[in-house]
């Protein structure tokens, strides 16, 4: 990397253009939790079968 890149780069995190690689880090670790925290639907099939192990119209 050339230093007119560099410092180009570090303008840009000054003015806050770009994220930090902190920030980067932290957004995608946010991302990622909130992916699998999305309920798909196997989820929510197994937490109804959790939800209604009693009921005879199941078959488990």
């Amino acid at each position: 990397m050339t230093p007119a890149k560099a410092a180009n780069i570090r303008v840009k995190r000054i003015e806050g253009d770009q994220l930090s690689n902190k920030e980067k880090r932290d957004f995608e670790e946010q991302q990622k939790k909130a992916e699998a925290s999305k309920w798909t639907v196997d989820r929510l099939w197994e937490e109804y079968k959790k939800q209604r192990a009693d009921s005879k119209s199941l078959i488990l």
